[in-house]
This record gives structure tokens, C-alpha cells and sequence, in this order.
């Protein structure tokens, strides 16, 4: 652990940009500290970007198979499989996630898993998942943490029919 020692940066968010932002400044050969309340790879690679485009893809596919099953061009089955496209997107989020979590331990970043705590623009508490915490100066400090779904208000339609990447 970083304890009582000063690292040179703390990366406070571990998804597409805290990530990246960390292996960047390892590849330029600085002390790295990553911190991830949550899943390494962030909104994107669990709950937005990558399952969205699994599933979207799972159904542009099947629309175009019945189009050409339709126009006799090819015999088409009975169509998505929700569960198997559903395993195929967790068995991707698991394989990009793993790769996230191996890129970042082969380049030496130190993974904090927990909620950081900014006291100064160098001094930082990261309050670990186990129930301990962890206190460090940093030369550095990169915010990179991430963001929600805000549902939008719209006349007549209750938030239970908004559907979002969660």
C-alpha cells in the first residue's frame, strides 16, 4: 500500500478515462494510484457503452436475417435468444473488465479499491471496501470519476418506462 508514502499521481476513477489516464502516466515511468469505488472499467464497459452495443448488435443482426428471410434470400430461425445474448454480453463485460484490471497491475498501478477523498490538492483518503483506509500525498491528482443517468422529465411519461443502459 501507498501509506505515508507520496506517489507522483492518484487516479480517482477507474473507468475509460481514470484508466487510461493511469496507464499513461506509468508508461512515462510515474507512481500510480488508482481509485475505484466500484467495478474497474467503469459505466462504460459494465452498464453502458459495451452491454448496449452487444445488444444492439444481437438485434440489427436479427432484423436483418428476417428481412432476408422475408425477401427468401436465406431461411431465418425464430430469432434473438435474449439469454444467450445476454451471456454473451456478461462473458465480454467480464473479459474487458479482467483486461482493464491485468493492463493496469502489469504497468504497476496500485488499485485502491474504495472511495477517494480529496483534503487538499495533494492529500487524499481512500476509504478501502475492506473498512480500512489509506492516506497519501500525491505529486498529481487526475478527477476522473465518472458519471450517472440523470432521467429526463417528460410530461405524462413516469420513470418507470424510461429505459437506460442500467
Amino acid at each position: 500500500m501507498t501509506e505515508g508514502k507520496r506517489i507522483d499521481v492518484a487516479v480517482i476513477g477507474g473507468g475509460p478515462a481514470g484508466y487510461a489516464a493511469a496507464l499513461a502516466a506509468a508508461r512515462h515511468g510515474a507512481s500510480v494510484a488508482l481509485a475505484e469505488p466500484e467495478r474497474l472499467g467503469g459505466t462504460c464497459v459494465h452498464w453502458s457503452c459495451i452491454p448496449t452495443n452487444v445488444l444492439l448488435a444481437g438485434a440489427h443482426v436479427s432484423l436483418e436475417a428476417r428481412e432476408l428471410a422475408f425477401l427468401g434470400v436465406i431461411e431465418a430461425g425464430d430469432g434473438v435468444v435474449m439469454a444467450r445474448l445476454s451471456a454473451r454480453r456478461e462473458a465480454l463485460v467480464r473479459v474487458l473488465s479482467g483486461g482493464v484490471a491485468g493492463a493496469l497491475r502489469n504497468a504497476g498501478v496500485e488499485v485502491l479499491p474504495g472511495r477517494a477523498a480529496l483534503h487538499s490538492p495533494s492529500a487524499l483518503t481512500v476509504g478501502l471496501q475492506d473498512g480500512t483506509a489509506v492516506d497519501f500525498d500525491a505529486g498529481s491528482v487526475v478527477l476522473a470519476a465518472g458519471a450517472r443517468w440523470a432521467l429526463p422529465g417528460f410530461d405524462g411519461i413516469g420513470a418507470e418506462r424510461v429505459l437506460t443502459a442500467d
